[in-house]
C-alpha cells in the first residue's frame, strides 16, 4: 500500500557564521540591543528572546497547527502569529491569548514583531496545488511566498520551517529552496 503524500516541508538551520551579531554588524544591521524584544499583545516587551530559549514567530498561521506541533516539540513559546482570516484569528486568540497579531503579512517587519529565534509558516498553496491552475510562486496567493522570504531577510532567525501541498512540490520547492539557500539558509527538505 502506498502512502500518500499529504504535506511537504522545509526545515532550515541557518549557519552560526551568518546569524552571528559580528555577521550582522559587518553587513550593516543594528547590533542585538538595538532590535526590539516581541510585543505581547497587552504591549509589554517579552524577555524571551534574551533569555536563550527559542522564541516562534509564525507566518499565515492558519488555526496555529505547526505553532501547536512545535511547542508540543518542547518549542516555544510563540511570541507572534501573522493570519487574515477571521475565523482562524479568533482561534489563534483562545489558544495563544498572549501572542501578538498581525493581519496582513506585508505589514510584518522587525520593528513591528520583533526578533524571534524560529519562523514557521505555511504560504498559500491554491496557486502551486495541482488542483489549483499552476500559476505556481507567481500567482496572487502562492506569490505571498516573497513576503515571507522578505520576514526571514529580515528578521533573521537561526530557524526556518516552512509548510506546503506535497502534490504541487514541484511548482514550489526549487525555487523556496533556492531562495533560503540565497538568505544563507541550509534546506532539508522533508515530506510528510
Amino acid at each position: 500500500v502506498a502512502a500518500r503524500r499529504y504535506s511537504a516541508g522545509l526545515v532550515v538551520r541557518q549557519p552560526r557564521t551568518l546569524g552571528s551579531p559580528a555577521h550582522r554588524q559587518a553587513q550593516g544591521e543594528r547590533d542585538a540591543s538595538s532590535v526590539p524584544r516581541p510585543v505581547a499583545r497587552d504591549g509589554a516587551r517579552s524577555s524571551c528572546a534574551s533569555e536563550g530559549g527559542v522564541t516562534i514567530g509564525s507566518l499565515f498561521s492558519g488555526i496555529g497547527g505547526l505553532e501547536l506541533g512545535l511547542e508540543r516539540a518542547g518549542l516555544g513559546p510563540v511570541m507572534w502569529q501573522c493570519e487574515i482570516d477571521p475565523f482562524a484569528l479568533s482561534v489563534l486568540a483562545r489558544h495563544w491569548p498572549e501572542a501578538a497579531r498581525v493581519r496582513d503579512v506585508r505589514d510584518v517587519s522587525l520593528e513591528t514583531v520583533g526578533e524571534v529565534s524560529l519562523i514557521c509558516g505555511g504560504f498559500p498553496c491554491q496557486d502551486v496545488s495541482v488542483a489549483g491552475k499552476g500559476a505556481g510562486l507567481a500567482g496572487e496567493r502562492s506569490g505571498l511566498w516573497s513576503e515571507f522570504r522578505r520576514v526571514i531577510d529580515e528578521c533573521q532567525p537561526s530557524t526556518v520551517v516552512v509548510e506546503n501541498v506535497a502534490q504541487g512540490i514541484s511548482r514550489w520547492l526549487p525555487a523556496v529552496v533556492g531562495d533560503l539557500r540565497e538568505l544563507g539558509y541550509i534546506p532539508c527538505p522533508i515530506v510528510l
